[in-house]
């Protein structure tokens, strides 16, 4: 997750959101510690990043990264860019990695089953 001047990037492991500051509604940590930014239209951006771990809940670092991107939302400045959420492909070369290796290991896994 990155705080840009007037926006907040959300890179998750598929999907990467740029959120105008100006968009966002609320932030909350919910029930399993997750972080998640609530857009004025309705629509809710997962940061995985901040995704309720077992360490987490005794660190409490998603309650911190919402408390600083409350701080950076209040400081609403006037912007000519429009109040909306872009949604694109995230290239995070570790995360497609993980992807790549996972999807060998369920197929090896799967015709290991069908073989044997």
């Amino acid at each position: 997750m990155l705080i840009l001047q007037d926006e907040i990037c959300v890179v998750n492991a598929v999907f990467k959101y740029s959120v105008a500051r100006s968009a966002v509604a609320q932030v909350f940590v919910d029930i399993g510690g997750n972080l998640k930014l609530e857009t004025a239209s309705g629509e809710e951006v997962y940061v995985a990043a901040y995704s309720g771990s077992l360490i987490d809940h005794f660190v409490g670092s998603s309650d911190r990264a919402a408390k600083r991107i409350r701080q950076y939302v209040k400081m609403k400045t006037a912007t000519s860019r429009d109040s909306v959420v872009r949604r694109g492909f995230a290239i995070s070369w570790l995360s497609d990695i993980w992807l790549v290796a996972a999807v060998i290991c369920a197929t090896w896994t799967a015709i290991g089953n069908v073989v044997g």
